[in-house]
């Protein structure tokens, strides 16, 4: 009965199938109060608010392309997992398709150095809470030359280990990255690569997983069936959890939604978006990194029952036409130049997919027409008065934030939370070919 969120980013290569809103938390006030880095003085500044506003940037830009092309599916996906990988990537591009990866993540090299950006996400990585786990690892071929320079530069920024693999035995390369992912996280992801070839000479794995309990956990034996309302016409049977307790709310009058904010330990909060019936698309269009910046001075505490589906639910995004349409032209094609990972160019990215999962239960996040009962018998007690219901019965999006380096950890809309995954791990694949 936990809240699990699984990611892994993998780059899979050498083909040869070589395959702002940030704001600080006031611990004394529980509230969260909005510091734009740009006012934090230089001494006191750290080395990954150079980043977040960046990276918030290139979230919100990315579920825009990525829930145009989903339509009515459940959209869940890691901003971050991306950002990290792709940016990891750039110590070994050069000229044109480097300057394109970096724009494709909200970067402008005229305003900010290289050295910056990785040493960002390299204090961004040290400082993430023990509930969090964010790590990389590269998978060489035997035969595979990579320079110095590369190999030193992702393990100093990315804490990327790295392994001599045998590709031309598939089957063994397979186990021995399925291992070493299924014991860096505790066995929750396991058969992790699969379809790897002779051809294939490295591969690149970036994984995030978040295991979070919510601070008020919800009443197990409250939960029971409820409706949740996909469309006019259409409605699924789900469980529905509840809670009565006081959480940071509020109402965006001009994006006509409400938001709750629900803390789970270290930092991290989820934000429950529920826009009002028929304004889900205005939100989605609308929403930027910069309304969640006012939205973090709005919220007032208010008393409510929260009621809220229980959900378990995966996602899949091609994440290659989506970065492609951001500017990553080259990096997709052979005019891609690579040649800081092997001195040759001679690499480019053919394949670039993103499974993701997210599970929200009772008492944690791993993430109806009829309304539900919230009575104590037969009588509303007197102090129930004092509440307002927050029934969340209709498609809703989610933000997976954590406070303590102000970055968007997962995005997401629940479009229909009976939508059941088997799965137990997210992620995406980027496949290198080789000429």
């Amino acid at each position: 009965m936990k809240f699990f969120i699984y990611l892994s980013l993998i780059l899979i290569g050498l083909r040869v199938h070589c395959y702002h809103f940030p704001y600080l938390l006031d611990n004394h006030r529980n509230k969260s109060v909005p510091e734009h880095p740009s006012s934090i003085s230089e001494k006191e500044q750290k080395p990954w608010h150079n980043i977040v506003l960046n990276n918030a940037e290139f979230a919100f830009k990315l579920y825009k392309q990525i829930a145009s092309d989903q339509g009515d599916k459940n959209v869940f996906f890691s901003p971050l997992s991306i950002s990290t990988a792709f940016a990891m990537l750039t110590l070994g591009a050069k000229y044109k398709t480097q300057s394109q990866i970096y724009n494709g993540l909200a970067f402008n090299l005229s305003e900010i150095e290289e050295e910056k950006i990785h040493n960002g996400f390299q204090d961004l990585i040290s400082s993430v809470d023990r509930q969090i786990s964010i790590g990389n690892a590269l998978f060489l071929d035997e035969t595979l030359d990579v320079l110095w320079n590369f190999s030193e530069a992702i393990k100093t920024f990315y804490k990327a280990e790295q392994f001599s693999t045998d590709f031309v035995n598939p089957t063994n390369a397979e186990k021995q990255i399925n291992d070493y992912v299924k014991n860096k996280t505790n066995g929750i992801i396991g058969d992790l690569v699969k379809g790897l070839t002779e051809r294939t000479k490295m591969v690149v794995i970036n994984y995030i997983i978040l295991q979070g309990a919510w601070i008020n956990a919800f009443n197990t034996k409250q939960t029971r069936e409820g409706i949740f309302i996909l469309d006019g016409n259409r409605t699924e049977s789900v469980e529905m959890m509840y809670k009565r307790s006081s959480y940071n709310f509020l109402y965006d009058k001009d994006l006509f939604c409400s938001v709750v904010e629900m803390p789970c330990p270290g930092g991290v909060v989820v934000w429950l978006v529920l826009p009002d019936e028929g304004k889900l698309r205005h939100v989605e269009h609308t929403w930027t990194e910069k309304q969640l910046s006012t939205w973090a001075m709005s919220f007032k505490t208010k008393n409510l029952i929260l009621i809220l589906p229980k959900f378990n639910v995966s996602a899949s995004h091609d994440i290659k036409a989506i970065l492609q349409r951001m500017g990553m032209l080259d990096v997709f094609s052979k005019k891609a130049d690579f040649s800081g990972i092997t001195g040759k160019r001679n690499l480019w990215v053919s394949e670039a997919l993103q499974k993701s999962m997210v599970v929200v239960q009772e008492k944690s996040i791993i993430s109806p027409q009829s309304v539900i009962d919230v009575r104590n018998g037969s009588q509303i007690s007197e102090n129930m008065k004092n509440y307002s219901h927050m029934i969340f019965n209709r498609p809703f999006l989610m933000i997976v934030f954590d406070k303590t380096i102000q970055t968007i950890l997962f995005m997401g809309k629940i479009q229909n939370p009976a939508k059941q995954s088997s799965e137990s791990v997210v992620t995406a694949k980027l496949s290198f070919f080789q000429d």
